[in-house]
């Protein structure tokens, strides 16, 4: 629609065109979470998990795949609640994820404290 305002989206290289950025609204830091230490840069996760937990659909897979990461190594979910519970049961490595929402869902009842 021409002439509409949205906000809280992501800007990623692939919708450049469609918009006229005007101001960021918010930054938004995003984390490997892991069962161990955290990798300090893509190519290390790259190469030390075999699965990422990853929403469907959002920022956050494509900034993976925009830093190397194979589809095959990349578990979608399309829950944001169930990647932390397949970390913490081990079904995956690691999981990428914004900050803010990932203390939010790490900080229920079941899941205090297992991941820093």
């Amino acid at each position: 629609e021409k002439n509409a305002l949205i906000v809280a989206i992501t800007r990623l290289s692939s919708r450049e065109h469609r918009y006229t950025w005007i101001a960021p609204v918010h930054r938004i830091s995003r984390s490997f979470y892991t069962r161990d230490a955290a990798p300090t840069s893509f190519l290390a996760a790259r190469t030390k998990y075999r699965q990422v937990g990853v929403e469907r659909g959002t920022a956050q897979l494509h900034i993976l795949l925009a830093n190397g990461f194979e589809r095959h190594q990349l578990v979608e979910v399309s829950n944001g609640e169930s990647a932390p519970r397949m970390l913490l049961a081990q079904r995956i490595d690691a999981w990428y994820n914004w900050r803010d929402e990932s203390r939010l869902l790490l900080a229920g009842p079941a899941n205090a404290g297992a991941v820093p």
